[in-house]
């Protein structure tokens, strides 16, 4: 991707209007056990718990998001567009909890982590740490294309830009956002932070209806901070462990408008 088409993609999406705009999100969404086996209830809990906790206008399936093991193969017609996977892994779009993989998906991950972290390393070795987007976005509140302009003039972002024109690298709009504070933290949380990014995306709704996301839920991973992601991860997993294993999990993408006042 050219340095230009960051800085385009950057400045469209933090020019629009908050908080009318809608924007995407990854959910994951608990339901009730008998989903697990009656696909039009599923279909129809997703939908009505969805609209009631997120006011999402649309809510499409993730299929490849969460992983199973293979050897639950008695569990296989419980997952939810089940797929290949890494290695012993199936991918999914969800299932009872009991059946999903949280443990050996986290090692997939990682693996990719460090591959990412090196890469990322390398291109900005020698350059001073980047002051995160969301705090130049909030002081350039008034002109998004300013704020773009000010956070890619630092040398840390200059150098990703300079990688990506030159097709070294393929960094993607995220990176420069709270993932780029994740770098910044050191190969041990960003390897955390990916790990919880791609098992917990962006919310959780819970099975008792709460809602457990970063605020805001709006433009996710542009703009919230890591401090804010690293509690809705603690969060999300903490009542998932506790969650009974019947309880049917699904991963969605969402298009929302954050007109509420989420917890």
């Amino acid at each position: 991707m050219f340095a230009f088409d960051i800085q385009h993609r950057l400045a469209a999406i933090l020019g629009q209007p908050h908080p009318s705009t809608p924007s995407s999100a990854v959910v994951l969404v608990c339901l009730p056990a008998h989903c697990a086996v009656d696909t039009e209830a599923l279909y129809v809990e997703l939908a009505e718990r969805v609209t009631a906790g997120l006011d999402a206008s649309a809510a499409v399936l993730c299929p490849g998001h969460l992983y199973a093991q293979t050897h639950f193969a008695a569990g296989e017609r419980l997952l939810i567009n089940a797929g290949p996977g890494p290695g012993p892994l199936r991918g999914c779009a969800g299932g009872p909890l009991g059946l999903l993989d949280f443990t050996d998906s986290a090692a997939v991950i990682a693996a990719v982590a460090a591959d990412e972290y090196h890469t990322w390393a390398s291109t900005v070795a020698g350059t001073p740490d980047a002051i995160p987007l969301h705090e130049v976005f909030q002081a350039f509140a008034h002109d998004a294309t300013e704020a773009v302009s000010a956070f890619c003039s630092q040398p840390r972002v200059s150098a990703m830009l300079a990688a990506d024109q030159r097709g070294e690298t393929s960094f993607v709009v995220e990176e420069y956002a709270t993932l780029l504070a994740a770098y910044q933290a050191g190969p041990a949380e960003h390897c955390r932070y990916l790990i919880d990014v791609m098992q917990l995306g962006d919310a959780l709704l819970d099975l008792d209806g709460t809602l457990v996301t970063p605020a805001p839920l709006h433009r996710p991973r542009l703009t919230q901070t890591l401090a804010q992601r690293r509690q809705y991860h603690q969060e999300a997993r903490r009542r998932l462990r506790s969650a009974n294993p019947t309880t049917v999990l699904v991963a969605c993408h969402t298009i929302v408008t954050p007109h509420r006042s989420y917890p």
